[in-house]
């Protein structure tokens, strides 16, 4: 009963998305109005524009001389595996960057960089220093991202969460508590 109406609550809170004109996806912590596009191309895919996530849709759905797409928006819910793609292409990009500048400012180097799509972590360090970092991080704000990034290096130093753990973390990010209550 009560972990239900937690769920409930969580559900008002973060409605699902759906590919629909006019929906607001996070992306680095701005917020992308979702617009549909027309591409010659047969396949679908998503861009970003200013303010903008397009979702490129072929010739063959829209209506001949009009601005309107042929396809029903339960049938449009299909290329949300091609929006994970656009988020994980341009983590690709971004998160690496990210890492290397970090790694170099603190010193500390991963032996590996992985991307994953976990359910329950943001990112994780092995004992033997391999970094995986969860690319949903995208729709978060930079500094929430670069927070996981410092953390995950700083477990390259201290594998525990000890008072020197958290030292090291706070020498890079003083604001660390705040993007742990954003995180949670």
């Amino acid at each position: 009963q009560k972990m239900s109406m937690q769920v409930r609550q969580l559900q008002e809170k973060f409605p699902l998305k759906k590919l629909k004109q006019g929906e607001i996806f996070p992306f680095l912590g701005n917020d992308l109005n979702l617009r549909f596009v027309p591409t010659p191309l047969r396949k679908p895919f998503f861009s970003r524009h200013e303010n903008s996530l397009n979702l490129h849709l072929p010739m063959s759905v829209w209506a001949q001389g009009a601005n309107q797409v042929l396809t029903s928006e339960a049938d449009l819910q299909v290329y949300l595996l091609e929006l994970q793609k656009f988020y994980l292409i341009e983590a690709e990009k971004l998160i690496p960057e990210r890492i290397k500048i970090w790694a170099e400012k603190m010193q500390l180097y991963p032996s590996k960089i992985t991307l994953r799509n976990q359910k329950s972590r943001w990112g994780s360090c092995s004992s033997r220093g391999s970094i995986s970092i969860n690319w949903r991080l995208m729709a978060a704000p930079l500094e929430i991202l670069d927070y996981v990034l410092v953390h995950e290096l700083s477990q390259l130093q201290y594998m525990n969460h000890s008072k020197k753990f958290w030292d090291l973390v706070e020498a890079h990010y003083p604001l660390y508590l705040k993007s742990e209550k954003w995180l949670r």
